[in-house]
């Protein structure tokens, strides 16, 4: 229905749900599946479900897919780590494949299943995206040192979400643990998560209402979609701000000055790196058509970086 098109496109962009999970196998074109291809329970439990591993300091390395160099910059990571991370990866994204194949046809396709399968394909759908969440975030927390997890804490405390970006939708907790909390702020801080995790249900409930009214047919009017859209997302920001300033104020005055000192250093870091890079491959251009043909085991140009895989597995959104 053209409605429920209009409102799920303007949704999606809010949400970013631009990212897609591609599957692939060796016979066929990638299958892809982005989250406006779910029905409107699933859409808010994929919302709820990335809102819980970004808390968990799970997404940090989400977006190393787009500042690669730089964080292996800040982290200082080895070659010998590097091709082990890359290696991980794609052992894992391998491992999933299979599973997602024949997942994200029957997701795509839910309107044609009959609606008592739709609990397993949704139980089946999450506990698959939990799983492979959970590996990857593991792999690189057995691959990466002590000291350079905790460096990857403070470019989390410094930079957007990888999943909702600049929205500021979400706060990742674990990040916090680079600030060096002690036993007390560690219980306040779980009490702020919980009443967090408690705001995010109602954010979620009412996002769920408005998709539900959308797929009806019940809102037409596309000023309407935006400003219904415009309101549930500057209340969320509105209670995410507030626990942020929440959480400061738990924070010592020390802590407060190293948190402000990470949020200015870091962005300033990032930007220089990116423009720094940006002006390198200005002045000498990578001859690139060797990528078109490339695969995982290759031989490749002498200090050449591994083109970008197509995601098997839902890394990001």
């Amino acid at each position: 229905m053209r409605q429920s098109g209009m409102v799920l496109a303007v949704l999606c962009t809010v949400f970013l749900a631009v990212g897609t999970v591609a599957a692939h196998t060796a016979e066929s074109e990638p299958a892809e599946l982005s989250t406006n291809h779910l029905p409107p329970e699933m859409q808010v439990r994929f919302f709820l479900e990335a809102l819980k591993v970004e808390a968990a300091g799970k997404t940090g390395f989400y977006r190393w897919e787009n500042d690669k160099a730089f964080y292996h910059s800040q982290l200082d990571i080895s070659e010998a780590q590097s091709s082990l991370l890359e290696e991980r990866v794609l052992e894992l994204e391998n491992q999933f494949n299979d599973r997602f194949v024949g997942l994200v046809h029957r997701v795509k396709n839910w309107r044609e299943l009959p609606p008592e399968e739709l609990p397993e394909l949704e139980e089946e759908f999450f506990g698959t995206l939990t799983m492979g969440w959970d590996a990857f975030d593991a792999a690189h927390r057995e691959i990466l040192t002590p000291e350079q997890l905790e460096r990857a804490k403070e470019l989390d405390l410094a930079l957007p979400s990888p999943i909702f970006g600049d929205l500021d939708l979400v706060v990742n907790f674990a990040a916090y643990e680079a600030l060096g909390l002690n036993e007390e702020q560690n219980e306040k801080l779980a009490e702020i998560q919980n009443e967090m995790a408690s705001e995010q249900q109602r954010f979620a409930d009412e996002f769920k209402d408005f998709l539900k009214k959308a797929f009806a047919g019940q809102i037409t009017d596309e000023t309407e979609i935006n400003e219904g859209t415009a309101k549930i997302v500057n209340e969320a920001q509105a209670r995410t701000k507030k626990i942020r300033e929440a959480i400061r104020e738990i924070l010592t005055p020390e802590q407060r000055k190293r948190l402000d000192e990470i949020r200015e250093e870091v962005p300033k870091k990032l930007q220089a790196f990116r423009e720094a890079l940006k002006k390198k491959q200005a002045e000498n251009p990578e001859d690139d058509s060797w990528k078109k043909s490339w695969k995982p085991g290759d031989p490749m140009p002498e200090g050449a970086v591994p083109p970008r895989r197509p995601s098997r597995f839902p890394r990001g959104f």
